[in-house]
């Protein structure tokens, strides 16, 4: 879902006309990529794994990793870090 963006609550949905909305900027849509998932996690595909062949072979099973360097900025954007900028 991509939303318009825009500067001081213009449009972007219904959190664009709050008037406390100062910016709302689109998702971007980011590729993924899996490398080396099987070394990572230790298994072998030549020969496979027992693990590998009881869970037919990863088959349904998404492994990702979701990144924490968000936490930091979101503090800062709402006024819970030094030098913060946000609203209070």
């Amino acid at each position: 879902m991509r939303r318009p963006s825009t500067s001081h609550g213009g449009s972007g949905g219904s959190a664009g006309q709050l008037p406390e909305a100062i910016n709302i900027t689109p998702n971007q849509k980011h590729e993924l990529m899996t490398t080396r998932s099987w070394d990572f996690l230790g298994l072998k595909n030549e020969p496979p794994s027992e693990l590998l062949q009881r869970t037919n072979y990863g088959e349904d099973i998404i492994i990702g990793k979701i990144g924490t360097d968000l936490l930091p900025f979101w503090r800062r954007a709402n006024g819970r870090a030094p030098g913060s900028s946000g609203m209070r």
